[in-house]
């Protein structure tokens, strides 16, 4: 009786969640916009530290190589909250 009757109960209905979270992705969608994307490290990353992209300050991590600051980096990946990169030989000094 208590699964049944309980949930439709204005006491259930304040416990229980009706809406489902199909939608939700549970991370920042809009990085994926950063993929293949250039900046520069402003922090050394070794592997991780901060980056700029488009004029906004990143957290950023490497696939394990340490990269100098002020260096050109390149977005390779994106793993949900996670943004990997790599140093970007076509433009580095």
């Amino acid at each position: 009786l208590f699964v049944k009757f309980i949930p439709d109960s204005p006491i259930g209905r304040r416990v229980f969640l009706k809406k489902s979270a199909k939608e939700w992705d549970g991370f920042e969608t809009s990085n994926k916009n950063l993929l293949g994307k250039t900046g520069v490290s402003c922090t050394m990353l070794r592997p991780s530290g901060l980056a700029v992209i488009d004029d906004e300050r990143i957290d950023v991590v490497t696939e394990g190589e340490v990269v100098q600051k002020d260096k050109p980096i390149k977005v390779i990946e994106i793993e949900g909250n996670r943004i990997v990169v790599a140093i970007d030989r076509d433009n580095d000094q």
